[in-house]
């Protein structure tokens, strides 16, 4: 994945228990529901792949007080994930870009469709309790 944050792991059913929900015990959880496709019919970036940028960033910044988490998914015509069914069913993903923010193994917050980073960064600082500072 070319361009995307070495700290933001990608997930799959097989790992989402440990990586998210157990993770999520000890801090906040932002997981990316992210297509496999990154471009549009136009072939230029499409949602997903600017979301993956947003939240590659708030990575960059946030990644003492929230794990970020990106769970790739490929929609087939009846907008059911083929790649991690298991995992993408648990929080009835049918669109991507999809944030799901998950603190104490409950879903707090989710987040449909694609977003700016300001949008994004509010929501997440919210949810996990971080003041402008930075500091929880």
């Amino acid at each position: 994945m070319e361009g995307l944050s070495m700290s933001v792991i990608t997930v799959t059913d097989a790992t989402f228990q440990k990586e998210v929900l157990e993770a999520s015990k000890i801090k906040p959880v932002l997981v990316e529901f992210s297509t496999r496709a990154k471009e549009n019919k136009q072939k230029l970036p499409n949602a997903s792949a600017k979301m993956d940028a947003v939240i590659d960033e708030l990575d960059a910044v946030y990644a003492e007080q929230v794990k970020f988490v990106r769970v790739e998914i490929e929609l087939d015509p009846e907008l059911k994930d083929t790649l991690n069914p298991v995992t993408s069913n648990m929080y009835a993903i049918n669109h991507g870009p999809t944030t799901v923010l998950i603190k104490t193994v409950e879903e707090i917050v989710e987040i449909v469709g694609g977003y700016d980073r300001k949008y994004v960064e509010d929501k997440s600082k919210a949810f996990a309790g971080i003041d402008n500072g930075g500091a929880r």
